[in-house]
């Protein structure tokens, strides 16, 4: 895995943090920090039909009746790399999990055509998954990131950042 800095280094552009405690890299620190403990993710939002919807989820995200997590763009942002710290504990069989991770952007502001920055990506106990577009998108208000999870119902999101 190659992961890059955008241009502008760690600076965030956009950041949703479900699961207190959660940070993402920024300056002066080498590791993320998970607000979960023992594979427990409070306030995580889990992408499966069957999960609840936060209480604290902002206005602008959302789940859809597949579980996926739809976050639209309240303002412009240029997207060169997204992050999503994500877990998935869960035991099947004899690994922790099989939770896969795809995260696409429809761009409504362009008829509808969709960017996909993660496809299918291991998600493991605690971690970030990093994807990045071709080249840097200009989102603009109303244009989306979807994050859904394949192959199981137990993927936690604790927090996402686009920079």
């Amino acid at each position: 895995e190659v992961s890059v800095l955008p241009p502008e280094g760690l600076l965030s552009k956009a950041e949703y943090v479900f699961t207190p405690g959660t940070r993402f890299v920024s300056e002066g620190m080498t590791q993320p920090q998970y607000g979960g403990k023992a594979g427990r993710y409070p306030d995580s939002v889990r992408l499966s039909s069957y999960g609840e919807v936060p209480s604290s989820l902002p206005e602008n995200c959302k789940l859809d009746s597949s579980g996926n997590l739809h976050i639209v763009m309240t303002e412009p942002v240029e997207l060169s790399r997204l992050e999503v710290a994500c877990g998935d504990t869960h035991p099947d069989g004899s690994t922790l999990g099989w939770a896969k991770l795809t995260a696409d952007v429809i761009l409504h502001s362009q008829g509808g055509r969709s960017e996909n920055l993660i496809k299918y990506q291991n998600v493991p106990p605690q971690g970030v998954l990093k994807g990045s577009p071709k080249e840097a998108l200009a989102l603009q208000v109303g244009d989306e990131l979807v994050l859904r999870s394949q192959d199981d119902t137990n993927l936690y999101v604790m927090g996402v950042r686009l920079q």
